[in-house]
């Protein structure tokens, strides 16, 4: 039986606080990258370059959305009610989803960004909602 092991990177996220300059080396050696979808970082530009290499070095791209709080890089936790943190999710997947299929390419998953992300460690409520509207 042969193991495979998935290295996953956050990338595209080009901001005031992060460069992307690094991009195309780490495209070379992972598996999946986890995009910005430009709430925390990253642009339409960003997206498109980061997306264009991953399919030419076989990369899997998912949606990494967050709250949208550029000025502190999605860390800042945000309260939001259940539909607001769906929205918030769908509307940054859709947002990459659509540059992937200009691409030929699909997202393949999904994995919350910073506070988003520690947040549904602590709550099972906001947990829940983010796999529910994941798998919706």
């Amino acid at each position: 039986m042969t193991k495979e092991i998935n290295i996953n990177c956050d990338l595209g996220e080009k901001s005031q606080h992060h460069s992307n300059k690094h991009d195309p080396d780490l495209l070379e050696i992972v598996n999946s990258a986890n995009v910005a979808c430009g709430y925390h970082a990253g642009d339409e530009k960003t997206m498109n370059e980061v997306i264009s290499i991953s399919k030419k070095n076989g990369v899997s791209i998912g949606a990494h959305p967050s709250f949208k709080d550029p000025e502190n890089f999605g860390r800042s936790r945000l309260n939001l009610s259940s539909n607001e943190i769906r929205k918030l999710i769908i509307d940054q997947y859709e947002i990459l989803q659509n540059i992937a299929i200009n691409h030929g390419e699909t997202v393949s998953h999904i994995k919350p960004h910073g506070a988003l992300n520690n947040m549904a460690c602590e709550d099972i409520e906001l947990a829940t909602t983010i796999a529910q509207t994941i798998n919706d």
